[in-house]
């Protein structure tokens, strides 16, 4: 088979330029004899269960990342609902992964009002910036918390030892990570 692309041999293309009027006759065949044609429909989806999981953890990260303590809780997740164009099932579960956070067992702690607390704070360190989600100054010791909306990786317990690193290098006291995995709600110290 040969297709052939481009303008019909009995039309033209006129290009006018500064000294004078120039035609184009522009035509390209190309043979696809030989070469596999497929209908990409079939190889290619978006799972609506993936990208759901994913936009549901960065909701719950962002609303995180607004709260400062317990106080903050209820007023921010109104904005947010108010803000976003989530329907009712989606704010819900957002409201109940944060509630989850803010007044669990083991991470009440982080969203004390007696602690000074920096969201979303950029450090400058070794030449990058690193942007740590959640540090807890306390009178003894320093906690850095990182939110994660996906699995359990070495690759977080490595980013979270490396945020201990620079709050230690920056002389805070007692620096402490702990990761929180949104999804499943598992805290790791």
């Amino acid at each position: 088979k040969k297709y052939t692309y481009g303008i019909n041999d009995k039309k033209q293309n006129e290009v006018e330029t500064k000294d004078k009027k120039e035609t184009h006759n522009l035509k390209v065949s190309l043979n696809v004899e030989g070469l596999i044609s497929i209908d990409w429909n079939d190889k290619i989806s978006i799972s609506p269960e993936k990208t759901s999981a994913i936009e549901e953890g960065l909701r719950v990260h962002e609303v995180l990342s607004k709260i400062y303590s317990k106080n903050d809780m209820c007023s921010v997740l109104e904005q947010y609902k108010k803000v976003s164009n989530l329907t009712e099932i989606e704010y819900l579960y957002v409201e109940n992964k944060v509630r989850q956070v803010v007044e669990g067992k083991e991470t009440a702690m982080f969203f004390d009002p007696q602690y000074e607390v920096k969201t979303e704070c950029e450090v400058l360190y070794k030449n990058k910036v690193r942007r740590l989600d959640r540090v807890v100054f306390m009178p003894n010791e320093t906690w850095v918390v990182d939110f994660k909306t996906g699995e359990v990786s070495e690759k977080d317990e490595e980013q979270i030892k490396l945020y201990m690193e620079i709050l230690t290098d920056m002389k805070y006291p007692n620096v402490c990570g702990y990761l929180y995995y949104c999804k499943t709600n598992l805290g790791v110290k």
